[in-house]
């Protein structure tokens, strides 16, 4: 379906460099059935990417209730590839080190 411009990432890179490879890509996958890869997703999801992924699982919930574009993995045949400004200011607000403080400071 992909052909040519699939790129399995199977080795090891330098973090400079993966966060460059995150921002060349244009949809993210993830099949997984539990949760798993969740700095990925939220950093190619403030980057505008769009992100397919199952909808049973915790993390699905997560974005869903905080008003992030997603797409269930099961409708991957009708790929929607496409920049999602509202996902970049969404993650800035929830997933910024100032909310992060905020968090740690309440819950201590």
């Amino acid at each position: 379906m992909l052909s040519d411009k699939f790129y399995p990432m199977t080795d090891f890179m330098p973090f400079d460099d993966y966060l460059k490879f995150q921002g060349s890509v244009d949809i993210g996958i993830f099949n997984n059935s539990r949760q798993q890869a969740l700095g990925n997703i939220i950093t190619l999801l403030g980057l505008g990417k769009t992100v397919y992924m199952r909808d049973d699982t915790s993390q699905w919930r997560l974005f869903k209730d905080k008003g992030l574009k997603i797409y269930n993995i099961q409708d991957f045949n009708n790929i929607n590839y496409r920049h999602h400004e509202n996902n970049v200011l969404l993650v800035k607000q929830y997933f910024s080190k100032e909310t992060l403080i905020q968090q740690l400071t309440e819950l201590f």
